[in-house]
C-alpha cells in the first residue's frame, strides 16, 4: 500500500516523468491490478518511446493479463532498446511462450537465462 501511496504521490508531482508512471505500473502489477498497469505503463511508453523499462513492464502486465503474444512484441522492444537487458526478461519472455504452447521457445529462452544467471531456482522450475 505504501509503495503504492509513493507512486501515485510521483506522478501527481510530475506526470510528464516515465519513471513515476512505471513506478506506478509495477505497484499495480503486483496487486493485480493488471489493467492499471498496463494504462500506467502505456502511459510510460508515451512520454517516451525509447524508454525500455516501460515496454518490459508494458510486457509483464500484458502477459499476466494473458496477452502472451502482445507481451512478446513489448518484450522484444525493450530488448532491442536495451541490449543489457536483465537476464530476468529471459524467464518472462519463456513464460509467455509456454502460455502460447510454444515449448521449444520457452525451453530455449530458459537456457539462455540459466547460461547468464546459474543460481535462478525459479527457471530451473519451470524447465521441470
Amino acid at each position: 500500500a505504501q509503495a503504492d501511496e509513493v507512486a501515485t504521490q510521483a506522478v501527481t508531482l510530475d506526470g510528464s516523468n516515465p519513471w513515476a508512471h512505471w513506478a506506478l505500473a509495477i505497484t499495480k502489477l503486483y496487486t493485480r491490478r493488471h489493467d492499471g498497469a498496463i494504462n500506467e505503463a502505456e502511459r510510460a511508453i508515451v512520454l517516451n518511446p525509447n524508454f525500455a523499462e516501460g515496454h518490459v513492464i508494458l510486457g509483464e502486465a500484458l502477459y499476466y493479463s494473458g496477452r502472451s503474444e502482445e507481451a512478446l512484441e513489448s518484450f522484444a522492444r525493450g530488448k532491442t532498446l536495451n541490449p543489457y537487458f536483465p537476464d530476468v526478461l529471459l524467464h518472462f519472455q519463456a513464460l509467455a511462450q509456454f502460455q502460447l504452447g510454444r515449448y521449444e521457445e520457452a525451453v530455449d529462452l530458459l537456457m539462455q537465462r540459466l547460461a547468464r544467471n546459474a543460481v535462478t531456482d525459479v527457471s530451473r522450475a519451470l524447465l521441470a
